[in-house]
């Protein structure tokens, strides 16, 4: 098997020993923001709690069904951005959601997030988007990361499946190793 992400077996398996770690080295945001408008965002400053270890971000959010799926397109109705900034010596460094690897095929393939990819382009077919930062892409000094969901494109409303009179849309977001 490659290391996730994969369009075959999508982000792997569940390692529980990360359900015991203390609660300190976790942030969780759930449905505190609703974005309104298209290149709404919000962000949230966070302190790295072992800097000799990964960090994990995971963006979630429910999205209703498109009016008429097409299984060659994008369905979704709204789509938010996940991204983590970090700076540290005078240096800026970003991350951007399901940004894993330049091919899928790729045998530098490791399971973390690419460090400033280029071309800088973000996923557009999920509601999940998902960063992992392996520890040795932190730099050393670094204590902080920015986390920013931005809205990308909103065309429905993500609260109220039952009405479309306002385009707005809610998010959950987990994240390992930083806390507030």
């Amino acid at each position: 098997m490659r290391p996730a992400p994969d369009k075959y077996q999508g982000w792997g398996g569940v390692s529980l020993d990360r359900l015991f770690r203390p609660a300190s080295n976790y942030y969780f945001f759930d449905q505190g923001w609703v974005l309104s408008s298209n290149g709404a965002s919000w962000s949230k400053v966070l302190t790295i709690a072992d800097v000799s270890r990964p960090v994990s971000v995971a963006l979630v959010w429910t999205d209703r069904a498109s009016e008429t799926p097409v299984k060659t397109e994008t369905n979704l109705v709204n789509d938010l951005d996940l991204r983590i900034d970090l700076s540290a010596g005078g240096q800026g460094y970003f991350w951007q959601g399901n940004n894993y690897y330049t091919s899928i095929d790729s045998c530098a393939r490791d399971g973390y997030a690419l460090r400033n990819p280029w071309p800088a382009t973000y996923e557009r077919k999920n509601n999940v988007e998902k960063i992992d930062i392996k520890a040795s892409d932190i730099p050393a000094g670094a204590t902080q990361i920015t986390v920013r969901v931005t809205a990308f494109s909103l065309t429905g409303d993500g609260m109220d499946p039952t009405s479309n009179s306002q385009f707005r849309q809610d998010f959950a977001l987990a994240v390992e190793n930083a806390h507030q």
